[in-house]
């Protein structure tokens, strides 16, 4: 069965795709057999593995090693709910990162439920800070869908990632995650992982990422990787998680 990835988020323009993409080729490059679920109309995700398919047979021809391979596969437009399509496809992959539509809380919670860890990428704009509250409504109603069917389930590891932040704008930045600690710890967990705003990610965009180029922000997905897999601890762990842990010691 797959480890699946969920990225969501209850608007657009916070790089979600983009970590879709950097994380699939990490865990591509280490020899996962990996596939991105396009969810969304845009088709980012899927352009890119179009992209990335045409990158490959160039390199071939030029008698270069290839990038690593990624499949790609659209959601059918007629498919209200993908939960079963995914489990069907858990069979025959390492690794399944689903590209969530953004504002559709409907996708969001039906893929929640299915998923090893939601990652939600969050910049520190007002815009995305709003969002907070709505996205925390969604967790707890997949979890009160799993709770019906498992009294014992503690909760979905969900975790904001700070994303496309600028390095200029400390303050801001700590000002943000200090609030995210202070005030809902209750509710989500928060990525170790700052992603920065960096020109590597628009100069990758013919098919390659910054993993496949080794360029400036890869070492960020990686580590991000790393903590998706359990190889690196988040910066703030959800309440619920730790009361687990502590249970489990005893």
């Amino acid at each position: 069965m797959a480890f699946i990835i969920s990225i969501s988020s209850t608007k657009g323009g916070v790089g979600k795709s983009t970590t879709a993409e950097n994380l699939a080729a990490e865990g591509a490059r280490r020899g996962y057999k990996v596939l991105i679920y396009d969810m969304d109309r845009q088709g980012t995700s899927t352009k890119f593995g179009v992209r990335r398919n045409e990158l490959i047979e160039e390199m071939l021809n030029e008698g270069k090693p290839p990038i690593p391979e990624i499949t790609q596969i659209t959601r059918n437009p007629g498919e209200e709910d993908v939960r079963r399509t995914i489990n069907t496809l858990s069979n025959s992959f390492d690794l399944i990162i689903i590209d969530n539509k953004a504002d559709s809380d409907a996708d969001f919670q039906r893929t929640a439920v299915i998923s090893d860890i939601i990652l939600t990428p969050l910049s520190v704009s007002h815009k995305d800070i709003e969002q907070i509250p709505r996205i925390v409504k969604i967790i707890q109603t997949a979890e009160e869908t799993l709770k019906l069917s498992d009294p014992d389930f503690v909760g979905l590891d969900h975790r904001l990632v700070m994303s496309r932040l600028k390095k200029v704008s400390k303050k801001r930045n700590n000002e943000v995650i200090s609030f995210l600690k202070e005030g809902y710890s209750e509710y989500v967990s928060l990525s170790s992982v700052i992603i920065y705003e960096t020109t590597s990610y628009v100069e990758t965009e013919e098919g390659a990422t910054v993993i496949d180029k080794k360029a400036k922000g890869a070492a960020s997905f990686q580590m991000l990787f790393d903590e998706c897999i359990g190889k690196r601890k988040p910066t703030m762990i959800r309440n619920c998680f730790k009361e687990s842990e502590v249970e489990a010691a005893q």
